[in-house]
């Protein structure tokens, strides 16, 4: 409806009486706008439901996020920190794990050379009380056979006595090695000891990472 009756619908630019109608400053600019934030809206929506579908994002942060955009405090920009935001995560997570991981199998692995360490060492310590055990029997023979000949033949009992000292020299030789031996082996139980706390201290972490990865889905739920 015009001014006294007569109708300018069909003349924008012109106000009653007949003068010109100028249109409020951005009047055309913000429903232009407005119609990009709708697009914005529609576009960021539906990411949204995709990372509420996929599991991206908890029901919790989904409806804060919707919150915002409805109030046009969620842009493009946000929508684009979020997803860097949760790829971070999920990148650190996954590095945390693998790195959990990794220990996990070094710290076995380092464990079964320990015990086979311990293992060989273990025979190679039987071996020389076998060839020490021998040496002193042999030593025996030869104290016993010096000490039968002795009144007959001194020189063949001085024979077999000088045998006996190369067995005797034999054997004292074995022994050091023996008290060397039983040395790596207390080095090798102090290292399993050292392991074990290692081992022990990885999975207590392993714990707390898992319980702190609970929490913070929890939390957002």
């Amino acid at each position: 409806m015009g001014c006294g009756g007569r109708g300018w619908g069909g003349f924008p630019l012109f106000g009653c009486g007949g003068g010109m109608f100028f249109p409020e400053p951005g009047r055309y600019r913000r429903n232009e706008e407005f119609e990009d934030r709708s697009s914005d809206y529609r576009l960021i929506k539906k990411e949204l439901q995709k990372m509420y579908a996929s599991g991206m994002i908890t029901s919790g942060m989904y409806d804060e996020y919707l919150e915002q955009l409805k109030k046009g405090r969620f842009t493009l920009d946000d929508l684009w920190e979020l997803r860097q935001s949760l790829k971070e995560r999920v990148s650190s997570s996954r590095d945390s794990k693998v790195s959990r991981e990794d220990k996990s199998v070094l710290f076995e692995n380092k464990k079964m050379e320990l015990h086979k360490a311990r293992e060989e060492t273990l025979l190679i310590l039987q071996n020389l009380r076998n060839a020490q055990a021998e040496l002193r029997k042999k030593m025996e023979q030869e104290e016993l056979l010096a000490k039968e000949m002795i009144s007959t033949d001194e020189r063949a009992a001085r024979a077999h006595l000088e045998k006996r000292q190369d067995f005797a020299e034999q054997a004292a030789d074995i022994e050091v090695k023996i008290q060397e031996i039983h040395k790596t082996l207390e080095q090798l139980k102090e290292l399993e000891t050292k392991l074990e706390t290692k081992i022990a201290e990885q999975k207590v972490a392993a714990q707390r990472q898992r319980l702190n990865e609970l929490e913070d889905m929890v939390n957002n739920l």
